[in-house]
């Protein structure tokens, strides 16, 4: 396959998975909201790290307090260990909810894991 036709067919693919997405949430009456997640897995959420918007032209380069110790795991700069995919998540939430976090975020809410046995 060439590589024009490669992305024609992923980019399809992605569409398909976001109109399924859409009507999936119209199905539960649920609101869905779009929105970047740029810089979500870098930012530490327990530190409170900003997360800019990225653009393609902007030549800054920006620090994070944390770091990616190894695949799934994320140490903030006080040396709490959490999941990588917990840290990118929480700041997800927290780039279109902002408030969603107020006063939580270090009662233990994110470094905390309690195992659940769904059988």
């Amino acid at each position: 396959m060439r590589t024009d036709q490669n992305k024609k067919a992923i980019w399809e693919k992605h569409m398909s998975e976001f109109n399924l997405s859409t009507l999936s949430a119209k199905k539960w009456c649920a609101k869905e909201k779009l929105t970047e997640e740029s810089y979500t897995s870098k930012a530490s959420f327990l530190d409170e790290d900003k997360m800019p918007v990225y653009k393609e032209k902007n030549k800054i380069k920006y620090t994070f307090s944390g770091k990616r110790i190894k695949r799934g795991l994320y140490q903030s700069k006080n040396g709490i260990l959490l999941n990588a995919d917990c840290n990118g998540s929480a700041n997800i939430i927290k780039k279109v909810f902002p408030n969603a976090f107020s006063g939580k975020r270090n009662s233990g809410v994110m470094d905390t894991p309690i195992v659940v046995n769904v059988l």
